[in-house]
C-alpha cells in the first residue's frame, strides 16, 4: 500500500503543478490610445446649465461615461481568459476495472484494478498554445483602442460642429442687428420723403426673415450641444462650449511622413495576428507528433488474495494523421493574414492622402476668405452704407452689400470642414497633429 500511495502522491503533484503553472490573473486593464492624453483630457466634469466645456472635458466625459469602454474592457478579459485556458495541461484519467465477477459458484471476482494516467504534451505543444493566446491577447488589446479612437472622432466633430454652431448663431445675430439699423435709417429716410414706403416695407421684411434665421441658428446649436452630450449619456444642452476652429487647421508644410501611421491600432493589431498566425503553424506541426500518457495502477488478485502494482505507458503511432491539413491550414491563415496587414496599410496611407490634401485646401479656402474677400467686401458695405444714408445710392445696393455676413459664413463652414478633416486623420493615426492646446 506504501507504493501505491506513492504513486498518488506522484500524480497528485502533477496535477497540482499543471495547475499553478496555468493561473493567470485576470483583469480588464484597457490602455487609452496616446491621443487622449495629448489632448489634456479632463476626467470628473459635472455639467450644469452654466458649464463651459472645453475638447478636452468633452473627451473626459465620454471616456468615462460612454458604454463602448466597457465593450473594450470585456473583450480584453475575454481574451485573457483565452491565455489563462491554453495555458492548462491536460487532466489526469482515473479508472477501476472489475474483471470475471459472476462467475458461476463464485460471486466475488477474480480481481480488481484501480489506476491513474496522465497525458504528456511534447513537442512543443503547450507553449505553442500559449504564444497564440499571447498573440490574440496582444492583438485584442490594440483592437480595443480603435473603438476609443471613433468615439474620439465623434466627439471632436460633434464638438467643432457645436462652436461652428455658435460661431453661426453669433454672426446671425450680427445680421440681425444690422437689418434693424437699417431699417431704422430707410424709416428716417422714408419719413423725410428722400425714398418710397416700398423700400422701408423691404426692409422690415429682411428684418422678419433675419429674425427667423436667428430662432433657427439657435436651434441649430442646441442640437449640436444636445447631440455632444449624448456622447456621455445626457440629455442636458444648456451648457456652452469653448474653443477656436483656427487650432484645429493643419499647418501647410505637414506631410504623410510626419505621421506615426504604424501606431493605428487597426494595423497593430493585424501585425500581431501575423504574431499568431506564425504560433499557430508551431501548434499545428507540433499537434502532428505524438504525446505519451503514463500510468500507473494497483490491482488485487482476490482469488490468490494478494495485490500487484501496474505502470504502463501509450503513445499513439502516427501511420495516417500527422495533422497535414491543419497545417497547410495555418500556413494559409498567414498568408491570409500578410495580405490583410498590407491591403490595410495601403488603405489607411490612401485615407490619410487624401485627407491631408482637403484639409490643406480648407486653410487655403479660410485664408483667401479672410484675407483676399472679406476685407474688401466690408469696406465696400461700409462705403455703400455711408452713401445711401447720403442719398447716392439704392437701396438694392445696400441689401446686395450685405452678403459680406455671408462671406463670414463661408469662413466658419471652411473651418469647421477643416476641423473635421484633421479628426479624421488623428483618428487614424492615433495621435494628435499640433501640441497646440485647444
Amino acid at each position: 500500500m506504501k507504493k501505491l500511495t506513492l504513486a498518488f502522491l506522484i500524480f497528485e503533484v502533477l496535477a497540482c503543478s499543471t495547475l499553478a503553472t496555468a493561473e493567470t490573473q485576470l483583469t480588464d486593464t484597457l490602455e487609452l490610445p496616446g491621443i487622449f492624453g495629448e489632448s489634456g483630457v479632463s476626467l470628473g466634469v459635472n455639467v450644469t446649465a452654466d458649464t463651459v466645456i472645453s475638447i478636452s472635458d468633452a473627451l473626459g466625459l465620454a471616456i468615462s461615461r460612454n458604454p463602448l469602454v466597457g465593450i473594450a474592457r470585456a473583450r480584453i478579459t475575454a481574451a485573457q481568459g483565452r491565455l489563462q485556458q491554453s495555458g492548462y495541461r491536460p487532466n489526469p484519467e482515473f479508472s477501476a476495472e472489475v474483471e470475471d465477477f459472476g462467475r458461476g459458484e463464485k460471486s466475488s471476482p477474480a480481481q480488481t484494478t484501480i489506476g491513474v494516467e496522465q497525458p504528456f504534451e511534447l513537442f512543443g505543444k503547450r507553449g505553442a498554445r500559449q504564444a497564440v493566446a499571447e498573440a490574440e491577447l496582444s492583438a485584442e488589446r490594440y483592437l480595443a483602442q480603435q473603438p476609443l479612437l471613433d468615439l474620439y472622432q465623434s466627439v471632436t466633430i460633434t464638438f467643432v460642429s457645436a462652436l461652428g454652431a455658435g460661431a453661426s448663431f453669433s454672426l446671425t445675430r450680427q445680421r440681425l442687428d444690422l437689418s434693424r439699423k437699417i431699417e431704422e435709417a430707410v424709416g428716417t429716410k422714408v419719413a423725410d420723403g428722400a425714398v418710397p414706403k416700398a423700400e422701408l416695407l423691404r426692409a422690415q421684411s429682411t428684418t422678419k426673415l433675419a429674425e427667423i434665421e436667428l430662432s433657427t441658428a439657435e436651434a441649430i446649436a442646441a442640437q449640436h450641444r444636445l447631440a455632444l452630450a449624448s456622447l456621455w449619456g445626457s440629455a442636458e444642452s444648456g451648457f456652452r462650449v469653448e474653443g477656436s476652429l483656427d487650432d484645429w487647421l493643419i499647418s501647410e508644410s505637414t506631410s504623410t511622413r510626419e505621421f506615426q501611421i504604424e501606431d493605428n491600432p487597426e494595423l497593430a493589431s493585424l501585425r500581431e495576428q501575423v504574431r499568431a498566425r506564425n504560433a499557430e503553424i508551431r501548434l499545428a506541426k507540433a499537434t502532428g507528433k505524438p504525446d505519451v500518457s503514463l500510468g500507473a495502477g494497483y490491482r488485487r488478485l482476490h482469488d490468490e488474495g494478494s495485490n500487484a502494482f501496474l505502470v504502463w505507458a501509450a503513445i499513439p503511432l502516427p501511420f495516417f494523421n500527422r495533422n497535414q491539413g491543419g497545417v497547410a491550414e495555418a500556413v494559409a491563415r498567414l498568408s491570409q493574414s500578410e495580405a490583410e496587414l498590407a491591403a490595410t496599410r495601403q488603405r489607411i496611407v490612401g485615407e490619410i492622402s487624401q485627407l491631408l490634401v482637403l484639409a490643406k485646401v480648407q486653410r487655403k479656402q479660410v485664408s483667401v476668405l479672410r484675407e483676399q474677400v472679406i476685407p474688401p467686401a466690408q469696406e465696400a458695405m461700409e462705403e455703400i452704407d455711408f452713401a445711401y444714408r447720403l442719398g447716392s445710392q439704392p437701396y438694392i445696393n445696400v441689401l446686395d452689400a450685405q452678403r459680406t455676413l455671408s462671406e463670414l459664413q463661408s469662413v466658419i463652414d471652411a473651418l469647421v470642414a477643416g476641423a473635421r478633416s484633421t479628426a479624421e486623420i488623428e483618428q487614424l493615426i492615433g495621435h494628435r497633429l499640433s501640441p497646440v492646446r485647444r
